[in-house]
């Protein structure tokens, strides 16, 4: 939510993680991944482990309501499937924690350490991606041909004249199946 409202149109998806990196904008980067391993754990596990497990378990027995909360807590950390069964794995492990500590302070430090982890992964892959040569062009991951959809300003593709619609068959003598 912070991070559409400090740039509308942006999401937690590789493509506009991309185009963030290359911006003008690298603060908001940094500031989303500060954002994601100091407030967003203590808010998380006050409200999923300690407000949310806490009310499952007093109404069903401690294995469902660990179930239930940890379905929740990956269905709103929906990247795609995959992820959110990850983070509700993860939501069963920050529960576990809490049940053995009993207390909020462990599920938080877990959770942030895991952002932490996350976020340096990110960030190091927004690195690499920024300072990597690149032609310039994006396309679809599905395209049969190599059908330009979107131009970098200011990339080699833009200041070659490419512009979004064109077909690259041939690129260094070699012929281009796809974006790839």
């Amino acid at each position: 939510y912070a991070l559409e409202r400090m740039s509308p149109g942006t999401s937690l998806t590789p493509e506009p993680l991309k185009e963030l990196a290359e911006s003008q904008r690298p603060w908001l980067l940094i500031a989303m991944l500060t954002f994601a391993f100091t407030f967003a754990p203590i808010a998380e596990e006050v409200f999923f482990r300690g407000f949310l497990q806490n009310a499952f378990s007093a109404r069903m027995p401690v294995v469902i309501a660990t179930l239930l909360q940890a379905s929740i807590f990956g269905a709103i950390h929906h990247f795609g499937a995959a992820h959110s069964v990850a983070a509700a794995v993860m939501g069963v492990i920050f529960a576990v924690v809490y049940r053995l500590r009993r207390t909020l302070v462990a599920p938080i430090f877990v959770h942030a350490g895991s952002n932490f982890f996350g976020a340096a992964v990110i960030a190091a892959m927004a690195i690499a991606h920024a300072n990597g040569p690149q032609l310039g062009v994006g396309g679809g991951p599905d395209d049969k041909v190599c059908v330009v959809r979107m131009i970098v300003p200011n990339s080699a593709a833009a200041k070659a004249g490419l512009l979004a619609g064109d077909v690259i068959e041939k690129f260094n003598g070699e012929k281009v199946d796809s974006v790839r």
